[in-house]
């Protein structure tokens, strides 16, 4: 007779603002940490919550927060509206048996450790934040483009090992898969995004995204996209419907790649429109009736999350202040 082994259960908890792949790289970062196949509890905090604690509200709304927690990969449950400082009951209510977080540990209105409590029941790990990106640092490019400041966007040196890590959920589509494609931007990938790319899944059982490179994002519309390639390449693949990735995807999709890689539909979301003078990628997939398009029932852009910020300036401006003066 066997015993099934109890999973280990930890706790993470955040804002996740602008969910980027420095958060899910946290949440990675735990499940090797704790080791073995550990269920993974996310706390997202609620819009009020934060407002209370930073003086500012989030970017994104709990609802578009909650949803892009909920999609990665190694996320295993979400439980909204957590207070901002966990206590002892609560992760007793939910049955964890650690909790982890970024070396970055949050303090509360009185400056005090937020994890106190969690820390005298020896029940809390630490993992390194993850270096380059976080959503402050998001904000002020996005600060920088409403003045003209934001050109090329900023180097990220994407290398095999940080694919590894990322891409190590990537197997070999079987024979008896139905391949979809989609390309795009994918900047800021968020809510909106992450439906998209739930209901384009749904047309078959393997996923590959495209991604166009810097260069490709600026001649479709003009201007350069907040994050870089790799930066917008490792976002998408902590999605978990995602289940390959090309990197610096080509501006049109021809025959030759639909026959290479067996592709059986090519999605496209109705939010997005080429410039009237461009040619239209999408004719080969058109002309042989693998071509669909998708709605995700979303109004959430890009461009709104920049209009969000642009909208609150002197705002986030201030709170980028404080929080570089605390360092």
């Amino acid at each position: 007779m066997t015993t099934e082994t109890r999973r280990p259960r930890i706790w993470l908890d955040g804002c996740f603002d602008l969910t980027h792949w420095g958060h899910a790289n946290v949440i990675r970062q735990a499940r090797v940490h704790v080791g073995g196949d550990p269920y993974v509890v996310v706390g997202v905090h609620e819009d009020q919550e934060i407002a209370r604690v930073k003086h500012t509200p989030p970017v994104c709304t709990q609802a578009e927060r909650y949803a892009a927690v909920r999609a990665i990969r190694w996320v295993d449950e979400v439980v909204e509206a957590v207070p901002y400082s966990p206590s002892l009951p609560l992760m007793r209510k939910h049955n964890i048996d650690f909790v982890i977080h970024g070396d970055d540990i949050a303090v509360d209105t009185n400056g005090r450790n937020c994890y106190e409590e969690i820390i005298s029941a020896g029940m809390m790990k630490i993992v390194p934040r993850t270096e380059g990106v976080s959503t402050t640092d998001l904000i002020q490019r996005m600060l920088d483009s409403t003045t003209g400041n934001l050109g090329a966007p900023k180097l990220f040196m994407l290398s095999a090992r940080r694919i590894t890590e990322f891409g190590g959920f990537t197997k070999k589509p079987l024979p008896s898969d139905v391949l979809v494609y989609t390309d795009g931007v994918f900047d800021l990938l968020h809510a909106g995004h992450i439906e998209f790319l739930r209901r384009s899944k749904e047309l078959g059982t393997y996923l590959v995204v495209g991604i166009f490179d810097d260069e490709e994002v600026k001649r479709r519309t003009g201007k350069y996209p907040i994050m870089s390639l790799h930066e917008r390449v490792m976002s998408v693949m902590a999605c978990k419907y995602v289940d390959d990735v090309v990197i610096g995807a080509p501006a049109a999709i021809s025959k030759d790649m639909i026959t290479a890689m067996n592709l059986r539909f090519i999605t496209h979301g109705l939010l997005y429109r080429a410039a009237a003078s461009s040619a239209d990628p999408y004719v080969v997939p058109k002309e042989m009736g693998l071509y669909r398009e998708i709605s995700s029932e979303s109004t959430l852009t890009t461009e709104e999350i920049a209009n969000r910020v642009a909208r609150a300036q002197a705002e986030y401006q201030e709170r980028n202040l404080r929080k570089a003066s605390s360092h």
